[in-house]
């Protein structure tokens, strides 16, 4: 990784969420699928944030982001009707992969941690691909603070 890829990391990408009846089991506590199910969305709504569409990303572009790693910690019970915070901070930017670390907090409760490894493949191919450089860039590049 050049240094000046190394300087831009990690930066942090959040959004608000709730709890909805959907994402619990009978106890009313959320479900840990679904709660991974959220991070995988916030996965998403990064890309947007970064300037690149995920349809766009895999429709016209035929390419994914498949989790081909993870690590995750439930630390606290999330319940129906809890306001939570999903964070999502670029750790380390590969060749073909991004690493991600991910928490969902309620409050000041850290509830999940994760860690992600995502690697870009062609969805024709199957196969992992290098990520283009100015896809590195954007990827690496917080754009709150990019002009």
């Amino acid at each position: 990784m050049s240094d000046a890829l190394r300087s831009a990391l990690p930066w942090r990408f959040e959004r608000e969420a709730e709890i909805r009846f959907g994402y619990c089991d009978p106890a009313g506590i959320a479900y840990f699928p679904r709660l991974d199910e959220l991070l995988n969305g916030l996965f998403e709504d990064w890309c947007s944030a970064v300037g690149i569409p995920f349809t766009e990303l895999v429709g016209r572009d035929r390419l994914g982001f498949p989790l081909v790693h993870a690590t995750i910690e439930y630390e606290a019970p999330l319940r129906l009707g809890d306001r939570i915070c999903l964070i999502q901070q670029v750790h380390a930017v590969g060749t073909s992969s991004i690493t991600f670390d991910l928490t969902i907090e309620r409050g000041s409760t850290r509830c999940v941690s994760a860690r992600h490894v995502r690697v870009m493949m062609s969805l024709d191919s199957e196969k992992a691909t290098p990520l283009p450089a100015a896809l590195r860039a954007r990827f690496a590049t917080d754009p709150e603070t990019s002009a």
